[in-house]
């Protein structure tokens, strides 16, 4: 038998060691990989829609002045103050037994565009806010939540990309992006998936957030991060966090073919998604927020 020499035995006890270290490198790569920060944590410059002013709550008349009367459904809205609430002031908003979306004539819900003038022009913002189901809450058709908008300014190209629920209660990314055509407007809706294809105003795809569900009765902080495509690349970034912690990250977003096309503000949105009245709430309901928040 040939016995290895000293020069052998020591390159085999370093290659062993060599060894250990890079797996043990890899598991905690695995074990301990960073986690993204939440959006609202990075950035630098923030805009609130306040619900009080001087300490006192602002009616639903002062609401619908600061986003410019365009909007649907605020007799559905109730401005107060909610036990366990994270913030002073909420949001209320009701969506009644039969109701469906605010354009409906069976109308629940709201709907209406926040659009600061420091978002406009940018290209990644951050959209925060608290939210609750109440616990009475039947999840029985699809729904959208708020969601953060872009055009450029004569409107040719326009999307949305908001938060939404499937009939499970499972969350889901819904996206709405209009072209105009020099003979047509065409539009296309349905829930995201990448790359988007805006050469054919082909958008009709989707997918769920992995592992979130709505619950009732329970208080979540929602970030939703958009960082915007270069113009004809699927470069854009989409994530969002619940309670601080990232369960959704897309970095091939493509929302954009222009560079004038650029983030516009908010669709605050709570209501039953659905083409006409067969898509009705089920049951008596209501859709709870903190005032929202734009971080840029």
């Amino acid at each position: 038998m040939k016995i290895p020499n000293s020069t052998s035995i020591v390159f085999n006890v370093a290659g062993a060691v060599i060894g250990v270290a890079a797996f043990a490198g890899a598991v905690r790569y695995t074990l301990f990989k960073p986690q993204i920060a939440p959006c609202e944590a990075r950035y630098k410059h923030v805009m609130r829609l306040p619900l009080e002013q001087d300490g006192k709550l602002i009616s639903t008349d002062d609401l619908q002045a600061r986003v410019g009367g365009r909007d649907k459904g605020l007799r559905n809205v109730e401005i107060g103050r909610e036990p366990g609430s994270p913030k002073p002031a909420s949001l209320k908003v009701s969506l009644p037994a039969g109701s469906s979306g605010p354009d409906a004539a069976n109308a629940g819900g709201m709907h209406f565009p926040w659009e600061p003038r420091a978002i406009a022009q940018q290209t990644a913002t951050c959209l925060a806010y608290d939210v609750k189901l109440s616990a009475e809450f039947e999840l029985s058709e699809n729904g959208l939540l708020p969601g953060i908008t872009g055009a450029d300014p004569q409107e040719d190209e326009r999307f949305e990309v908001y938060l939404s629920w499937d009939r499970s209660g499972e969350g889901t990314v819904r996206h709405k992006i209009t072209t105009k055509e020099p003979a047509q407007a065409t539009k296309s809706t349905g829930i995201l998936t990448n790359p988007i294809d805006l050469s054919n105003n082909d958008t009709g795809y989707g997918v769920e957030l992995a592992g979130f569900e709505l619950p009732k009765g329970k208080w979540l902080r929602i970030n939703q991060e958009l960082v915007l495509n270069r113009p004809d690349q699927s470069d854009g970034v989409l994530r969002i966090f619940i309670d601080g912690k990232l369960i959704f990250e897309r970095t091939d977003m493509h929302l954009r073919t222009m560079p004038e096309t650029t983030l516009r503000g908010a669709a605050l949105a709570a209501h039953v998604l659905g083409p006409d009245a067969r898509y009705l709430a089920a049951q008596d309901g209501s859709i709870s927020f903190s005032p929202f928040e734009f971080y840029w």
